[in-house]
């Protein structure tokens, strides 16, 4: 995961929107940070902010956030300059939709703001379950990262059937199998089929 080819190919997906998903290992460790063992959380962005990789999750069940580094807590790694006069937070507001914590205002951030940001990460305070980590801790508390590609740009068909006590035959060993649906498919080039 913190190879070169495969941020470079998140980077991609979570620009064309695909639909991702990190599954949480299941130690204890997962436990102590504030993640949930074993769960599965979107990932909904991913950013390169001044040599900084970044990946945005959400939690779904909005239980507990993320406490390490670059957490809703973490103001020291949000606020250490990333170029010019900018902090990390601040350039990061630039390029993303979602929430940053310790933003500067007037930086374009969502309405995580530096205030709420502390705020969110006070104890007994509601989480929205989104937060920010860095590739190398996601790589090392999430076991396994799975894609799922948007169909668009494919030509799809849909053909219904009914398997029903008039149309089911079997299986193969019985003479009636040849009662169950069947589908023709020709294809008048090469392509790629999923069924």
């Amino acid at each position: 995961l913190v190879s070169g080819a495969l941020w470079a190919r998140l980077l991609a997906r979570c620009a064309e929107g695909a639909v991702i998903v990190a599954k949480a290992a299941d130690a204890a460790s997962a436990a102590a940070d504030g993640l949930v063992p074993g769960s599965f959380y979107a990932v909904l962005d991913a950013q390169d902010v001044e040599g900084t990789r970044l990946v945005c999750l959400r939690n779904q069940f909005k239980e507990d956030d993320w406490r390490g580094r670059f957490s809703d807590a973490d103001e020291g790694s949000w606020t250490k300059p990333a170029g010019g006069n900018a902090t990390l937070a601040a350039a990061l507001a630039k390029r993303t939709a979602y929430a940053v914590p310790f933003a500067p205002p007037g930086s374009g951030a969502s309405p995580r703001t530096a205030a709420a940001g502390a705020a969110a990460a006070a104890p007994g305070s509601e989480s929205d379950g989104v937060f920010w980590m860095a590739l190398e801790e996601v790589a090392s508390r999430f076991g396994e990262l799975t894609e799922c590609r948007a169909l668009d740009a494919w030509a799809t068909t849909q053909v219904r059937g009914r398997w029903d006590a008039d149309t089911h035959g079997g299986a193969l060993e019985r003479s009636s199998w040849r009662l169950n649906p069947q589908f023709r498919l020709h294809l008048t080039r090469a392509a790629r089929v999923v069924i």
